[in-house]
């Protein structure tokens, strides 16, 4: 199956996501800030970043602006998981090459859908 990367600082949201991919079978590493997911991604590179905006260190901004500028991050997909849903921060995730956009708290079922059409672009 596929590995996937969540970045996100909450513990308890990773766990969650952890848990629901690891039962469908996948590969699931966790990171706490942006510049640990960064760190993660380049050494063992995900078939999918599931990705929070604000996050300590660097966020999910800089996560993403310096992931597309590297030969081995281009293309990754990210689906980003944010609590701030303005049509501005949804606009400006696509813009930055992020595959698809999630609005906290994200309905489990819908993760899964949006994961699982993310890693098909993927080819995984």
């Amino acid at each position: 199956m596929a590995h996937i990367l969540v970045v996100d600082d909450h513990e308890d949201t990773r766990e969650i996501f952890r848990l629901v991919f690891e039962s469908r079978g996948h590969r699931v590493s966790e990171a706490a800030d942006g510049q640990e997911g960064l760190d993660l991604t380049f050494e063992d590179p995900p078939d999918l970043v599931i990705l929070d905006l604000r996050l300590p260190v660097l966020n999910g901004w800089g996560y993403m602006e310096r992931l597309r500028q590297d030969p081995r991050g281009r293309d990754i997909p990210v689906l980003m998981a944010t609590a701030d849903g303005a049509d501005a921060v949804r606009e400006r995730a696509m813009e930055s090459s992020c595959d698809d956009v999630l609005v906290k708290p994200v309905p489990l079922r819908q993760l899964v859908e949006r994961a699982e059409r993310c890693l098909e672009k993927g080819h995984v």
